[in-house]
């Protein structure tokens, strides 16, 4: 059905431990998603550890943090937006059922 497709993604490095416990776990590859959603949690949980489990403290905590995971580093900017590595985008084709990735022309 989607034979031809042409879609934007991201270049994103993710630390092949967690692909490979990902793999285990749930038996399929880890979308980048999934990365950051571990990463949003585990920066969560630590800043939890350090402040106390109070809401307004973990918000206070995390902007005094940095955290490096799976899929980067997260930090907060003093305004509060999120400050990370800008991944660089790419396309994929879809074509008769295989993902390919379109490269420039030389």
């Amino acid at each position: 059905i989607a034979n031809g497709l042409v879609y934007l993604d991201f270049e994103q490095p993710v630390d092949k431990q967690f692909v490979n416990r990902y793999r285990a776990r749930f038996g399929s590859e880890p979308s980048l998603m999934s990365a950051k959603a571990y990463d949003a949690v585990r920066f969560i949980a630590r800043a939890a550890e350090r402040c106390g489990a109070d809401a307004v403290q973990i918000r206070k905590c995390l902007g005094s943090m940095r955290h490096d995971g799976v899929s980067g580093r997260i930090a907060f900017r003093e305004d509060g937006s999120v400050e990370e590595a800008r991944p660089e985008p790419y396309l994929v084709h879809i074509r008769n059922g295989r993902l390919e990735r379109l490269r420039a022309p030389e």
